[in-house]
């Protein structure tokens, strides 16, 4: 799945769950729950970007035989294809980090 649809994919799940509250007649505060969701999503991925950052300082390959086998251990490919699991994470983050 190209990770560039990872915003996208997270507005419709929260804009789903969100409806489906409203249309059981339990609403809820948006902003708390998008707030939720950018807290776990963001503390759930924070391992990604140091493992592969240590894995680049050890000169082990970054790729999975399983997520990875059309780059055949092309590192740079590998980044660029995950650069959006590093990137949103970080915007959650964003979302509730003090500035």
């Amino acid at each position: 799945m190209p990770t560039g649809l990872l915003p996208e994919i997270s507005e419709a799940v929260i804009g789903g769950y969100l409806q489906g509250l409203r249309d059981a007649g339990r609403p809820m505060d948006e902003g708390g729950l998008r707030r939720q969701v950018a807290a776990d999503g963001a503390a759930k991925y924070c391992w990604l970007a140091p493992l592969m950052l240590t894995r680049l300082a050890v000169s082990t390959p970054l790729g999975s035989p399983v997520y990875d086998v059309d780059v055949d251990g092309d590192d740079a490919a590998v980044l660029h294809r995950r650069t959006g699991l590093f990137e949103h994470p970080t915007a959650w983050s964003a979302q509730v980090l003090p500035a």
